[in-house]
């Protein structure tokens, strides 16, 4: 049961060292947190578009999956926190998480209102 983290270039960094990876994974099971629509550098992706800013994140979901050998189409759930406030918005990507997985997990959208 050893633990497996993905880590490596061609993902998004925070810019200071630290000891997380942008996923865990023991046996058949992996934690993520903290996906964005970040290019590697830094820069912000499809800025003020959720549903493209979630496509990249699926995609790289589905790419972290890949290079720990778990299946790609399943999620337990996601948690959504979003500066988007319209509800059919919100609900458009919840919908396309749903959509790009096979279980359907929950989505949970909660949205921060921007100060």
């Amino acid at each position: 049961m050893a633990n497996r983290h993905v880590l490596k270039d061609g993902y998004w960094k925070m810019r200071i060292k630290h000891p997380y990876s942008m996923v865990t994974a023991c046996d058949d099971l992996a934690a993520t947190c903290g996906q964005e629509a970040i290019a590697e550098h830094g820069e912000v992706l499809h800025g003020g578009d959720l549903l493209a800013q979630s496509r990249h994140i699926i995609a790289t979901k589905q790419r972290t999956s890949r290079d720990l050998n778990l299946p790609a189409g399943d999620l337990s759930r996601v948690m959504l926190y979003t500066s988007e406030t319209d509800p059919s918005r919100l609900e458009a990507c919840a919908s396309l998480f749903r959509q790009q997985t096979r279980n359907s997990p929950p989505v949970m959208a909660i949205s921060i209102p921007a100060p």
